[in-house]
């Protein structure tokens, strides 16, 4: 298996297809560390320069349900470690 450097194809990048290996992003990308191409999303709501609250409440109702699934499954697996006494015990 080629590395991601090597792959052949077309790849969306700044808006517009490009070939594979022609998509460089640079290492001190501020998305890259710190996230904010979550945002990126936010352009899929308008479409002929009108804003969709539909599209954008849809998107945030599926974000909170993904967000609460998560922390409902890490307390679920929080308290199985504890039950089972799977936890450090750290400053004893």
């Amino acid at each position: 298996m080629s590395g991601f450097d090597q792959r052949d194809g077309l790849i969306w990048f700044n808006g517009e297809m490009i070939p594979w290996t022609d998509a460089q992003v640079h290492l001190l990308t501020h998305a890259l560390h710190y996230g904010s191409a979550v945002f990126e999303g936010m352009r899929a709501v308008l479409f002929d320069g009108v804003f969709r609250w539909d599209l954008l409440a849809g998107a945030m109702t599926l974000n909170i349900v993904y967000l609460g699934i998560g922390a409902a499954l890490f307390l679920w697996s929080f308290q199985v470690a504890r039950r089972h006494g799977l936890l450090l015990q750290t400053g004893e």
